[in-house]
């Protein structure tokens, strides 16, 4: 089978691609036996990045208040009447 000069250009593509990979393979951290990959560093915030410190109006208290203010808005938002009649009531003849 005579052979085409596209099919030697494959030939000779794939023949590079394997020796770049044995060639870089038997190095790689992640091949060697008993290697860990250490996580990804995470930098410290820069100070012009950081929330500010709480001020005296946001301490535990003011949560609390908030709280309270939001379940007497859903009572507000939800009065109770009184209750439904049932659904399926009995039928009369």
């Amino acid at each position: 089978m005579p052979k085409t000069p596209a099919s030697r250009l494959y030939a000779l593509m794939l023949t590079g691609l394997l020796l770049l990979l044995a060639g870089c393979g038997h190095n790689s951290p992640t091949c060697r036996p008993g290697s860990e990959v250490k996580p990804p560093a995470i930098p410290h915030l820069p100070e012009t990045a950081r929330q500010p410190a709480l001020t005296p109006e946001c301490s535990p208290s003011c949560s609390a208040s908030a709280l309270n203010e939001f379940e007497r808005w859903q009572q507000l938002l939800t009065p109770a009447g009184p209750p439904a009649s049932s659904a399926s009531s009995p039928s009369t003849r």
